[in-house]
This record gives structure tokens, C-alpha cells and sequence, in this order.
């Protein structure tokens, strides 16, 4: 039944969308699952630790912790940054979400609360917070891959403001509850042509979660191409550069300069790096790419690893190089509109309803 607030204009473009279509839940998911929530009346346990303090724990002690994610480490569609928190998971002291399975399989997590739907696939085995919506690979019929396009699509994105647009919050937010997602007509191929716009939509989420990692290795510089080297053993000894910001910085543009016989990082109008370690061009780009873009918090200090051997910092600097090339070449913003498109074909829609569509959402 369609909500009162439909346009009537759009009542033959949504029961297009529907024809043909099933339900996501139960039709192709048995179910769709929530994320976790300590019983933290019953316990006062301290279930949430950071990176830092996880890695003072012994191993006995590292078992009991999971990596979590909430609702805002989706930071996109096809995206997940994890932040380096950790849930001691212990199931009998969780109030909700207490079984393992939930999150020790491949899985749609869903953002709860965005101004658009934000889906991923995720088979990284993230314990996920309440504010997360769950599919799970075992209770579904279709490739999670696939599902995942789906949700993303515009098409579905128009087909929940419009039925759904009186669920909206404050400041043009929704809320995607579980009893709505459940509505969202999911279209399988019947045929072979659309198998093969299946599989094409397919092939592009792969490459998305690619590009997406990419991506992730690119913000998080240099550590994970750091750790990398440092677990293959290409790094034996290193060094840290320390600095404290004097300020808040957001986006930051760090800048070479010489102060007499020394090379300095500045940064803003009062912040200096000066380090001994930086003493030749590569170190220095090293340690401006370290900082470039990136936001810190005043008095907090920034801890830069850097390593000895200068074969090391030119494989790690050539490693960046390549991956800001491979995102350069191929932008996930073009991938996403393909499979715009792919979805607006496999759906039977003709240009005149893609237009109503993206009108419809320039509103948002």
C-alpha cells in the first residue's frame, strides 16, 4: 500500500519498478538482522577499547576483542572505514547481537540513519553496532554483490523517498528501518540477457571494492603500506617523528622549507616539524604525504613511522604513486554510474523515467 504523501504522478513509474520485482524480505532474505548492544546495565564491563590500548592486551586477552564499526564508519556506498575500535564480545553480556554468526560471515552492512542509503559488502568479519543493518549471506537467495548494487542504485534510492518520504529526520537525514527495507522490490534475472546485466553489475561492485581499498591505503598513508613492508620483513628498523599540533588542523596542506642547515615541515602559520630523520628530498616527501589532507586535534600528538632504510621509504613512495594512479585512471564515481545504468536497464526503464528519477532526487 502506498503512503498518502506519493505523488500521484509517480504511481506509474513506482508500479513499473514493482512489476516483475519481489520483495527483498522475505522473498530473496530470510531476514534482516541488527547489530550489536552491551548489556551495560547488567555489566559494567568496559566493552569498547581503542588501537592503542588493544595492543597493550595480552593474547589471551586479544581474543575477547572483536573489530567493531558503527553506523558512521559507512562512510560511503561500497565503504567502510574501520576506525580502530575494538568490542570485547562476550555473548551472554550482550543485550542484542550476542551471536557470533552474525558477523563472522560475508554481509550487507546498512547505515541506519543517512541522507541516502549507504550499503557495503562486507567480508572483513567487522562486529557491527545496533545503529547497522545486517544481511547475511546465509539467509540470502541472491549474490550479496549483486544486493549490494541494488541498494545503492538511484532507482531504489527514488523508489524509498518517494513512497517513504514522511519516515525523513531533521536536516534531510532518513531513517532506513527494517520494516521498509524489507518493501524494496528486488528484481532477479529471468532471462538470459538480464543474467548478463547481473553479472555486469556484478563485476562492477568487485571493482569498487577494489578501487574502495585502494583508496583506504591512500587516506591511511603511510601505515598501512608501512606495515606491510614491516610484516614481509623489507623493514628491520625504523624510526618515529613526533609532533604535537598546536591547533586543530582540517585538510591540511604541509609545506618543505629550509631553516638554516635543517629541513622543516610547515605547517600552518606556527606549526613546525624539525627532525633529524628528515635530511634528504625522499624522507621529506615522506613525511609531507604522511600529513597531506588529513585532520588532527590540537595537543594531540601525531606519531610518523619511518624507516631506516631510504630503499624502503622509495618502494613505500612508488607503492603510493601507483595506487593514486590506478584511482586516477578509473574513478568509483563512473563505476557507480554504470551500474546506475545497468539497474535502470535490467528494471525495463526507458530514459523518459530516468529523467523523472534524477529530477525527483536533486530535491535530496
Amino acid at each position: 500500500m502506498f503512503d498518502f504523501s506519493l505523488p500521484e504522478e509517480f504511481l506509474p513509474l513506482i508500479s513499473k519498478i514493482v512489476n516483475k520485482s519481489v520483495k527483498l524480505s522475505p522473498d530473496i532474505v530470510s531476514d534482516i538482522k541488527r547489530g550489536l548492544r552491551p548489556d551495560t546495565g547488567k555489566f559494567k564491563d568496559r566493552f569498547f577499547i581503542g588501537l592503542d590500548e588493544f595492543s597493550h592486551l595480552t593474547a589471551d586477552e586479544k581474543r575477547l576483542y572483536k573489530k567493531h564499526i558503527r553506523g558512521e564508519d559507512i562512510i560511503g556506498k561500497y565503504r567502510v572505514a574501520w576506525k580502530g575500535e575494538y568490542v570485547k564480545f562476550e555473548p551472554e553480556k550482550m543485550a542484542e547481537g550476542g551471536k557470533k554468526e552474525l558477523y563472522e560471515q560475508p554481509k550487507i552492512v546498512i547505515k541506519e540513519i543517512g541522507k541516502n542509503l549507504r550499503a557495503s559488502y562486507d567480508n572483513e568479519k567487522y562486529y557491527c553496532a545496533k545503529s547497522i543493518h545486517l544481511i547475511l549471506e546465509e539467509n540470502s537467495k541472491a549474490d550479496l554483490k549483486y544486493l549490494t548494487a541494488l541498494l545503492n542504485s538511484q532507482l531504489l534510492d527514488f523508489y524509498f523517498k518517494s513512497r517513504f518520504y514522511l519516515n525523513r529526520l531533521g536536516r534531510g537525514s532518513f531513517r532506513y528501518r527494517e520494516q521498509f527495507l524489507k518493501q524494496f522490490p528486488i528484481k532477479l534475472p529471468q532471462t538470459p540477457a538480464e543474467q548478463k546485466l547481473a553479472d555486469e553489475i556484478t563485476s562492477l561492485v568487485e571493482q569498487i571494492l577494489s578501487l574502495a581499498k585502494t583508496e583506504q591505503r591512500v587516506e591511511g598513508f603511510p601505515d598501512p603500506y608501512f606495515d606491510e613492508l614491516l610484516d614481509s620483513g623489507e623493514i628491520d628498523e625504523f624510526d618515529e617523528i613526533r609532533w604535537t599540533p598546536k591547533r586543530a588542523y582540517k585538510d591540511l596542506e604541509p609545506q618543505a622549507a629550509k631553516e638554516e642547515w635543517a629541513r622543516v615541515i610547515v605547517i600552518g602559520k606556527n606549526d613546525v616539524i624539525s627532525s633529524s630523520k628528515i635530511y634528504n628530498d625522499i624522507r621529506e616527501k615522506y613525511v609531507i604525504e604522511s600529513l597531506r589532507g588529513k585532520n588532527f586535534s590540537k595537543d594531540k600528538e601525531v606519531i610518523i613511522r619511518i624507516p631506516r632504510s631510504d630503499s624502503a621509504i622509495e618502494k613505500i613512495l612508488s607503492q603510493l604513486e601507483a595506487d593514486k594512479k590506478r584511482l586516477a585512471q578509473t574513478p568509483i564515481s563512473e563505476l557507480e554510474d554504470d551500474i546506475n545504468e545497468l539497474v535502470y536497464e535490467l528494471y525495463g526503464l526507458d530514459e523518459e523515467d530516468k529523467k523523472v528519477i534524477e529530477e525527483f532526487l536533486e530535491r535530496f
